[in-house]
């Protein structure tokens, strides 16, 4: 994996022309720094930062063994408090949605490694967008659900659907840490599978 690239590299990735690379450095929204030589390269974290603020996907070669999570969540207090909770893991790429319709749309234009999915969701609920993560054979997504509003049966119906784990709401940031820890794991150990 790269630690830096030059901006015909990033250009050539993401489709753009070069002059636009040095666009974005020139404006100080891409950082770059100048080798002996002189030539202009970016650190890997440094442009998968710019992508996520650009809300553009990172490049597979990029992305290397950075691990997207999507959040899919309709109540904002919990959603940030999730992201809080993540925010200090390295190597992973967070973002979020807040019903049914824009977690398949996203999940279609960005696909995640894993998602953190409430039940209870507008749009489309979390039932039917977990059904559709499963029957997708392309898709390798875990799948941490979790609903304060289910019956013991649905929960059981939802693993068996092919929901990796559950928690019910409200849990602690232990519960949730440790959970995704467990799925993290399984991420990693699938990574390393595929190379």
């Amino acid at each position: 994996m790269k630690e830096a690239y030059g901006p015909y590299e990033i250009a050539e990735m993401l489709g753009v022309a070069p002059s636009s690379v040095g666009t974005w450095i020139d404006k100080g929204f891409l950082e770059a720094f100048k080798t002996p030589g002189g030539h202009r390269r970016i650190y890997r974290e440094d442009l998968v930062r710019f992508l996520n603020q650009q809300n553009i996907p990172v490049p597979n070669e990029v992305k290397g063994d950075l691990v997207r999570i999507l959040i899919i969540e309709d109540e904002i207090e919990v959603s940030e408090m999730i992201e809080r909770a993540l925010s200090n893991y390295e190597g992973i790429e967070i973002y979020s949605v807040n019903d049914g319709i824009a977690a398949l749309l996203e999940i279609g234009r960005r696909p995640p490694d894993m998602v953190i999915l409430d039940i209870v969701i507008p749009g489309i609920d979390g039932f039917e967008v977990c059904k559709r993560i499963t029957r997708d054979k392309i898709l390798k997504t875990k799948i941490l659900t979790m609903s304060g509003k289910i019956e013991p049966d649905d929960v059981s119906k939802l693993l068996e659907s092919g929901a990796n784990r559950f928690l019910r709401k409200p849990f602690s940031v232990e519960d949730l840490t440790r959970t995704v820890d467990d799925l993290l794991v399984e991420i990693k150990e699938s990574f390393v599978d595929l190379a």
